[in-house]
């Protein structure tokens, strides 16, 4: 617009080609918000030009188009738009008022950048943590959305949902773990006290539950194993009815710390 201001020849039509529909939907509404005062300058550049060219055979359009295809100087406007980009920029008198001082920043994009390095450092964080590295040994993709999808399941009850979450860090009430904490007198399986009551022995290992175990291999039509029960969403359910039947934990074994 500034520049459409400053060519003094220019008294007819003018059209502006644009691939940016959100923008052309902006300059059409009186806006009055602090993070819209970027268009808010358009409509006021676009009053007072209409106001300064003052005749019957002016008019300005804002019209759409897809990705600039063929529009003459298109390549010569990339370059330039990507220049800008990178701070370079026109001597300050060529420049509209607008652009000769600092530009406000969008509160919301500072929120998104914020999130986005918090989740970053987050997920690095976790994966060099000892509980993440157990985890991203099951799942890989680890923690993302599979791991929601996994304990998200309607049918599935806050206490198992609870219990499965524990079973990826093996941050569990099975013996093996509560016994670091001399919390109970011996990591073995109480089911067979035969060996120690790890995460992968309570669920594919302990003679004790092998029925249990058996009944999951018919509903899975094959020999499940601790990747396809703590990865799979599929399996969730199977995972669920093999917890409850082995009545191995108590209403408060998801308050474990």
């Amino acid at each position: 617009m500034h520049l459409i201001k400053t060519e003094k020849a220019t008294r007819r039509h003018t059209a502006i080609e644009m691939d940016n529909q959100a923008a052309i939907s902006a300059v059409q509404k009186e806006l009055s918000t602090p993070s819209h005062y970027m268009a808010a300058e358009v409509i006021c550049s676009v009053k007072l030009l209409n106001r300064q060219r003052k005749s019957n055979n002016y008019s300005l359009t804002l019209q759409w188009t897809a990705g600039h295809v063929g529009i003459d100087g298109n390549e010569l406007i990339d370059i330039e738009a990507k220049a800008a980009a990178k701070g370079k920029s026109s001597t300050p008198k060529l420049l509209s008022r607008i652009f000769r001082q600092k530009l406000k920043v969008s509160a919301m994009a500072l929120k998104q950048g914020h999130n986005k390095c918090t989740v970053e450092k987050w997920k690095k964080t976790w994966k060099s943590a000892p509980r993440g590295k157990r985890d991203h040994q099951i799942d890989s993709s680890s923690p993302l959305e599979n791991f929601l999808r996994l304990i998200s399941n309607p049918k599935l009850p806050h206490q198992v949902s609870s219990l499965i979450s524990q079973m990826c860090i093996a941050h569990i009430p099975l013996n093996s773990y509560l016994h670091k904490f001399k919390w109970v007198d011996n990591p073995r399986c109480p089911a067979c006290r035969e060996k120690d009551e790890t995460v992968e022995y309570y669920l594919l290992l302990c003679p004790g539950y092998a029925h249990k175990c058996w009944a999951m291999e018919e509903h899975l039509k094959r020999k499940p194993d601790l990747r396809t029960l703590l990865e799979d969403p599929k399996a969730t359910l199977t995972l669920k009815n093999y917890i409850e039947a082995t009545h191995r934990f108590g209403p408060q074994a998801n308050q474990s710390r």
